[in-house]
């Protein structure tokens, strides 16, 4: 007998399932079933282990491994009553123990002598679209940094990982390759590091400065050399910093301003130079107002526009705006926005204009959440379309068409984490209806790659499949 696929594959996909019957009877009124189980190829996700559970109207069986012969993973079952309905729960997981795909079949009579042939779809546990996996980290993972490498790699390095213990900083480092789609163990970095910026210096080499390591806030910074895998020290900071911005001056030489030294009860207003020439640090004038989880974007005139941010968390979030000034090294106010935002993303935009989306709570007073932009050509902030919702510690990427994309994100005010991708249109001022990421993702990255797809990693406490957005 058969049972039909839905029409929708939505989160399904096809599997065949072969119920047969032995002729032979072990003894009056009992059977056996041979189980076999023929997956789908999945690349890079593999299936590493299937097992399946007999279930009768009284009580159902512990589950047994089923055996990988011949592409296909078998088992036999009995003896069992022909008497009695029986259905059979399977399950198939990877080499980490995480549940790919599942289902039962339909209750049936077990009878001797008969051959049953049932095409089960199995069913994934959460939304699933075959093309849009691209691989799994070591372990899931949130507040990490990405870092595009000039040899079109992603290089994906500390945050914050769920333990035996609970949550915690971890050093590992891994790097994603678009081909043939797998995140390769790098060395680890010599501090954990959650909350850390990761800048790409001139020479190809990433600098990873500050954040936690769970026994503290870091000064320290270190580099990675992609040519040899190795990490260097890269000196330290006159003050330790997490939530703080780090942004690559026309130089070469890396800007980094604000965060906190000792919690997110108290910000600075300090700000500091790397020199990669020389791997030394020296002090930068102080912007107007300290801040932390405030956006710093370079312009194309060379200045860097800081924006928002709260100056703690026991105040509210800041509108204020101030532009550095790397030839005078000095800060210049700037206009305020239109929203007090933390959190938030700021987008440089090929106009030269920035698009800060985000990071606004409470709701503002009788006008919706969403997007504001700076124009440099009128000097001001516009404010820019409403959005289906507002969102914190998301991730904002420019794709080649000009868009901006929106994904993921913590939402305001309940705090559940955001499962949507909103694309903003420059052209029509205005967000395209959400698409659906795979899993919801909060504190992940999201990389542009040399394809046009967008790369996002982590995000989620308990899942480590990262995925693809893009043609």
């Amino acid at each position: 007998m058969h049972f039909p696929i839905p029409e929708r594959p939505g989160p399904w996909l096809a599997v065949a399932l072969l119920l047969s019957v032995c002729a032979c009877q072990e003894e009056e009124g009992f059977g056996s079933v041979q189980l076999v189980v023929q997956p789908p190829a999945l690349s890079p996700i593999d299936i590493a282990r299937v097992t399946a559970a007999v279930q009768v109207p009284s009580a159902t069986r512990e589950p047994v491994p089923l055996e990988f012969t011949d592409s296909q993973w078998t088992g036999t079952f009995g003896p069992l009553s022909t008497g009695q309905l029986t259905s059979f729960h399977v399950k198939a997981f990877d080499a980490s123990g995480f549940l790919l795909f599942q289902n039962a079949s339909e209750l049936t009579f077990i009878e001797a002598g008969r051959t049953h042939t049932i095409d089960l779809p199995m069913q994934s546990p959460t939304p699933f679209e075959p093309r849009k996996w691209t691989g799994r980290l070591s372990s899931p993972r949130r507040f990490h940094t990405a870092t595009d490498l000039y040899a079109n790699k992603v290089l994906i390095a500390g945050g914050t990982v769920l333990g035996p213990g609970g949550f915690a900083p971890t050093a590992e480092v891994e790097l994603y390759e678009p081909t043939p789609e797998r995140f390769t163990p790098m060395p680890p970095m010599a501090s954990p590091r959650s909350e850390a910026t990761a800048t790409l210096l001139p020479q190809g080499q990433v600098l990873v400065v500050g954040g936690d390591s769970g026994q503290g806030l870091l000064a320290t910074a270190e580099r990675f050399d992609p040519q040899t895998n190795t990490w260097s020290p890269a000196g330290s900071m006159a003050s330790p910093r997490l939530f703080h911005t780090a942004t690559r001056l026309p130089s070469g030489k890396v800007l980094i301003t604000g965060g906190t030294a000792t919690g997110p009860s108290d910000s600075l207003a300090a700000a500091e130079i790397y020199d990669p020439e020389t791997n030394t640090w020296s002090p930068a004038a102080s912007m107007a107002t300290p801040r932390l989880l405030h956006t710093a974007t370079l312009l194309p005139s060379g200045k860097v526009l800081v924006a928002g941010g709260t100056s703690s968390s026991l105040a509210g979030d800041l509108s204020s705006c101030e532009f550095y000034e790397p030839e005078t090294n000095r800060w210049v106010a700037a206009p305020r926005m239109f929203e007090p935002r933390s959190g938030h993303t700021a987008t440089l935009l090929p106009s030269g204009a920035v698009f800060v989306a985000g990071g606004v709570y409470p709701p503002p007073t009788g006008s919706p959440w969403g997007g504001e932009r700076w124009d440099p050509i009128v000097e001001a902030w516009i404010l820019g379309p409403a959005a289906t919702a507002n969102v914190r510690r998301h991730a904002a990427t420019l794709l080649p068409s000009g868009r901006v994309l929106v994904t993921g994100g913590f939402l305001e005010p309940q705090f559940a984490v955001a499962q949507t991708a909103a694309p903003y249109q420059m052209q029509y001022q205005g967000f395209q209806p959400n698409e659906r990421l795979l899993f919801g993702r909060a504190g992940h990255t999201a990389t542009l790659l040399r394809s046009g797809k967008v790369l996002l990693v982590g995000g989620n406490d308990q899942e480590s499949i990262s995925e693809l957005y893009g043609p």
